[in-house]
C-alpha cells in the first residue's frame, strides 16, 4: 500500500511542489505590498497572509519528506555468501 501511494505522490509531485512553492512566494509578496501600501490594512489580514505564506511553504517542504518516507525499499530474498 506504502508503495502505491509513494507512485501516486511521485506522479503529481512536480504540480504539488511548484503550485505550494509560487502560492507562498505570492503570500509574501502580497504581504509586502499590504504592509507598505499607503492603504489602511487590517492587522488580522496580515496575520492571514502569514499563516498561509508559512503554510504553503510548509506543504512543499513536507511533501518531500513525505515522499522520503515512503519511498520503498530495496529488498532482496538472496544472501551474499
Amino acid at each position: 500500500m506504502k508503495t502505491m501511494i509513494f507512485h501516486i505522490m511521485r506522479t503529481f509531485r512536480w504540480f504539488i511542489v511548484t503550485a505550494s512553492k509560487v502560492l507562498s512566494a505570492l503570500m509574501v509578496l502580497v504581504l509586502l505590498i499590504a504592509m507598505f501600501s499607503d492603504t489602511q490594512t487590517q492587522t488580522s489580514n496580515l496575520i492571514m497572509f502569514f499563516v498561509f505564506a508559512v503554510l504553503f511553504g510548509s506543504v512543499s517542504w513536507y511533501y518531500d519528506v513525505l515522499l522520503k518516507k515512503l519511498e520503498p525499499q530495496k529488498k532482496t530474498n538472496q544472501e551474499w555468501s
